[in-house]
């Protein structure tokens, strides 16, 4: 597939110095393994463990448009097969919904010589900067959809395709009703932060089973009391959760068309929770798969590179989630030591196939379970085995 996929994009067109074989071993273990990327690391990783090629030869490879498009293919054919259910441990979500999916974006810092194409939202201190918009499938524990842009673009415009039967989280940051409003119409769930000037007409109160007929600004809202709305705006009917958060002293406002049926207000808010998920995702991509620390001025470059983290990211998920049997296996400790199995495991996998996968998940499950086996499962926020309510 490595070779296929390097001669549809055209970068491989006939035999180089350069192997896409042996280029994708050097991008995978250098990305997993070092915190700042550059073209010269990879050059010199490149000549040890392969063979020797001049710099120039090197670097003009990789700032090809065609080096972009290769690791791009990659990894959506990656996307497509290398997944292990994440979220065996509560079944009930599975009962109201095909897939529990959070949407989020995260940015990073690059080369200020690049602020012309890749424009920052803070030209003074990050003028260039990047942005990847990601779908993150909380059944499969890896992104599904995937767009990169430069940070100065705004999120409304990467809101993920709708599938019917799926739940989306997205945060404060993507609200527009319209899209919203489209994801109804698609037969599609979404479960948002509100803003808090939100100011629908309410219909009816759900927890108090009576109507209410008068705009939100017009009630007045105990402290320390949940309350579910049907209310109406301009795009549409939904359900508007007001959850008590003791901490802040404040109500905090979700938008929904979950219906009332499958999930109550106090559950939705736990489901929410999940949303952290994706944090978890991007801290792992930025921290231990290189794409935070990318050296380098041209943006081809740059893009592939961020492809490749990407792909990295997908497989060392993938090979964790694999070994899980009986307990479940920290994705975060593997990333954290990544440099202890993952540069053996990819010699392994070239020389003895099938054999390594079986040797590395023998490994990982003796040395990558969680440190604390009493802690309470983050997958399962409403306990093992209870009833949604």
């Amino acid at each position: 597939m490595i070779l296929q996929t390097a001669q549809d994009t055209k970068f491989y067109r006939r035999q180089r110095a350069i192997d896409p074989i042996h280029l994708l071993d050097t991008l995978l273990e250098v990305l997993a393994c070092q915190k700042k990327v550059d073209v010269s690391l990879l050059h010199r990783h490149y000549m040890a463990k392969h063979h020797k090629i001049s710099y120039a030869a090197f670097y003009e490879q990789l700032s090809k448009d065609a080096f972009v498009q290769w690791l791009r293919l990659l990894l959506a054919r990656a996307l497509t097969t290398l997944w292990s259910q994440y979220w065996e441990g509560f079944s009930a979500l599975w009962s109201f919904f095909d897939d529990v999916r959070v949407h989020d974006g995260s940015s990073w810092a690059i080369n200020d010589s690049l602020k012309e194409k890749l424009p920052g939202r803070f030209s003074k201190t990050c003028p260039a900067a990047m942005a990847i918009h990601t779908t993150f499938s909380l059944f499969k524990g890896q992104i599904c959809q995937l767009q990169m842009a430069a940070y100065a673009e705004s999120e409304h415009h990467f809101f993920p395709y709708a599938e019917t039967g799926v739940l989306y989280l997205f945060d404060a940051g993507y609200v527009n009703q319209a899209e919203l409003e489209r994801f109804a119409q698609a037969d599609a769930f979404y479960l948002t932060r509100g803003r808090s000037n939100l100011n629908p007409y309410v219909l009816h109160d759900h927890m108090r089973n009576r109507q209410v007929n008068k705009s939100l600004k017009e009630m007045v809202l105990k402290k320390g009391k949940n309350y579910d709305f049907q209310v109406k705006q301009k795009d549409g009917e939904y359900r508007l959760l007001l959850l008590w958060n003791p901490q802040t002293c404040c109500h905090v406002r979700f938008m929904t068309n979950v219906p009332l049926a499958y999930l109550s207000a106090k559950s939705l808010g736990k489901v929410y929770r999940l949303r952290w998920q994706v944090e978890l995702y991007f801290k792992e991509l930025k921290s231990f798969s290189g794409v935070g620390r990318l050296l380098s001025s041209n943006q081809n470059i740059i893009e592939g590179l961020v492809w490749a983290s990407l792909l990295t990211c997908t497989l060392r998920r993938f090979l964790v989630l694999s070994a899980q049997q009986t307990k479940r296996l920290s994705t975060h400790k593997a990333a954290r030591s990544s440099a202890s199995f993952f540069p053996g495991f990819l010699k392994a996998w070239r020389e003895t196939g099938a054999q390594a996968f079986t040797n590395l998940f023998q490994y990982l499950r003796q040395v990558m379970t969680f440190s604390n086996p009493k802690k309470p499962n983050a997958f399962t926020p409403f306990g093992e085995g209870k009833v949604l309510s």
